[in-house]
């Protein structure tokens, strides 16, 4: 079941939609942790008309990808999904990238492997990766242990417009296995 997800004021910018749809929504209710690719999407989308972005095909397929994803992707990963395949080029999947993050929609995770990864940058969700030294897959962690307290602590400390990253890495299963053979 899809949600309705308001995203603040009742100007023709903050205009909501209905991921699943594509419908307009009367704003109802905001949600503080987005837990389905259909509640991520929805943030995206509205979170682009918000800012006054156009919602064009590629940028609709772009973020749909990425609501799928709770792990960072690069954009090669990206350019041969189904949904942008053929249809732009590398460039152009770059480019839109790099806009998405000038407007915070998206987050940008460097990692040492040098190559770009992209993630929705979610309100409330955890940016805690694992990723491993060798071949550089990275795994979303759904929290660690001391998150809470560290934002109780950097809010009492009065910031706001919190963002982090937290890498963690090592060694996954395959690699170890490859070096063990």
């Amino acid at each position: 079941m899809n949600k309705r997800i308001h995203i603040g004021g009742t100007n023709q910018k903050s205009l909501l939609i209905d991921s699943v749809n594509g419908r307009r929504l009367e704003p109802t209710l905001t949600i503080t942790k987005l837990t389905t690719e259909a509640q991520r999407l929805t943030w995206a989308l509205n979170t682009c008309l918000a800012s006054g972005l156009r919602l064009t095909l590629i940028r609709r397929a772009i973020l749909g990808l990425l609501a799928k994803h709770l792990s960072p992707v690069n954009i090669e990963i990206l350019s041969h999904e189904e949904e942008l395949k053929g249809r732009c080029d590398t460039t152009t999947i770059y480019r839109m990238l790099m806009m998405l993050k000038d407007q915070r929609i998206v987050r940008q995770v460097n990692v040492r492997h040098r190559v770009r990864h992209f993630v929705l940058n979610v309100p409330g969700e955890s940016f805690a990766y694992l990723i491993c030294r060798s071949c550089g897959l990275i795994k979303h962690l759904d929290s660690f242990e001391g998150e809470a307290a560290m934002k109780h602590q950097i809010a009492a400390r009065g910031y706001t417009d919190l963002s982090y990253e937290l890498e963690f890495h090592g060694l996954c299963p395959a690699c170890q296995r490859a070096i063990g053979s």
